[in-house]
């Protein structure tokens, strides 16, 4: 089963199978002015667990809430879903973020979250959705 590890302290989260670890070093990355912010090198996130329900079934969740000099920079969410073992991450921003530009490119981003280090024995599918 697919469990779900977090770093209370710097808000970096890794996923396992047993006490195998899958994908680790998930945080959110962001590029301000070209320059890779990230935040997990500069802050701490305020987190909290919690526990819900949405179309696509019970799940736990952690909410982390990024600042940067004191003020409130991006939310991010990582939401399990044991039933399916499904894993979801979302990212908003809090505040207008100037120097970011948005690009159609995977080699250009400015919004990187899920940001992580993968196993050499893990095979991933991963989907990104954009909602703007």
């Amino acid at each position: 089963m697919l469990k779900v590890n977090i770093d209370e302290k710097f808000g970096i989260g890794s996923l396992s199978i047993g006490d195998e670890e899958l994908i680790w070093d998930i945080q959110p990355i962001l590029y301000i002015n070209g320059v890779e912010l990230a935040l997990s090198r500069i802050t701490k996130p305020k987190i909290t667990h919690f526990y819900g329900k949405d179309n696509v079934g019970k799940h736990e969740g952690w909410n982390f809430k990024w600042y940067l000099v004191d003020r409130r920079l991006v939310e991010t969410k990582i939401k399990y879903y044991p039933r399916g073992n499904i894993v979801i991450f979302e990212m908003e921003s809090l505040r207008k973020l100037k120097g970011t530009k948005l690009k159609d490119s995977f080699l250009f981003t400015t919004y990187n979250f899920p940001a992580f280090r993968i196993s050499n024995y893990a095979e991933v599918l991963y989907l990104s959705l954009i909602h703007i």
